[in-house]
């Protein structure tokens, strides 16, 4: 544990047993999108923060309620690069997907599975290694989706829906806290009970798992994407939805 890490524990730790205001929050949206990112860059620039995870950060809304001391704040992230990023970085999906050229990735039926226990908070010899990851599954039927972009749609609709659910929340995306930090801890000061630190702290260097044994790594955005595969996406995408997201058609980083 890093002593930067170490010190805000204690610090926290203090704040509860003195009954003074903390930030609670905790950082949703789906693998690839920034989340790990964005989790580091509000704990370096909050001294009171404290991130709770009380569900996974890329599942569909699953608490039974959601405290109202707590500030959610959602990531999005761009289609295109998004759909790159996890070819590259293929989270949880089933080894044959692994293997598919990135036309076929994307078109395939999405599945997933527990593939490492640990990285789910589960004993290394859970029984629900290798059994189907249900976040990615339709929370109400429980068929897998059509494809990546189907399971993007789904889990966006659901965390768009958390204000009705009650939840205090913040929306940014992928190129937001990339372009502009500043912005995204400047909404989130403005809803902590703590002020925010004095000077802006971006952190620094890869944040989120390296994915060990993947050789597909486009260090370029777009190169795997042809003319084809970019009609094909755009006709998957909900213009309204994209829209509320904070992505509007259009608006996507050119290549």
């Amino acid at each position: 544990m890093r002593l930067s890490s170490l010190t805000r524990k204690v610090r926290i730790a203090r704040r509860r047993c003195f009954s003074q205001p903390v930030l609670n929050y905790q950082v949703l949206g789906e693998r690839c999108s920034g989340t790990n990112f964005l989790d580091q860059l509000i704990q370096q620039n909050f001294a009171a923060a404290r991130p709770r995870y009380d569900m996974w950060k890329h599942a569909f809304p699953n608490l039974i309620a959601l405290p109202a001391d707590v500030l959610y704040v959602v990531v999005f992230r761009d289609p295109f690069q998004w759909l790159e990023s996890m070819y590259g970085k293929p989270w949880h999906s089933v080894p044959e997907l692994r293997d598919l050229s990135f036309s076929a990735f994307i078109r395939a039926e999405w599945r997933s599975e527990i593939d490492v226990p640990a990285w789910f908070d589960l004993p290394k010899t859970s029984p629900c290694k290798g059994q189907p990851l249900n976040q990615d599954l339709h929370p109400i039927t429980g068929a897998p989706f059509a494809n990546l972009l189907a399971l993007r749609q789904a889990k966006a609709e659901a965390l768009l829906s958390l204000p009705q659910r009650g939840a205090r929340v913040l929306y940014t995306t992928h190129a937001a806290i990339s372009q502009n930090p500043e912005e995204i801890i400047a909404r989130v000061a403005a809803e902590s009970p703590v002020p925010r630190n004095t000077r802006l702290e971006v952190p620094q260097g890869h944040y989120g798992w390296s994915w060990s044994n993947r050789d597909v790594k486009p260090k370029t955005p777009g190169r795997l994407i042809t003319p084809d595969d970019r009609a094909w996406i755009t006709a998957q995408l909900d213009p309204e939805l994209e829209a509320a997201m904070g992505l509007p058609l259009g608006s996507e980083p050119v290549v």
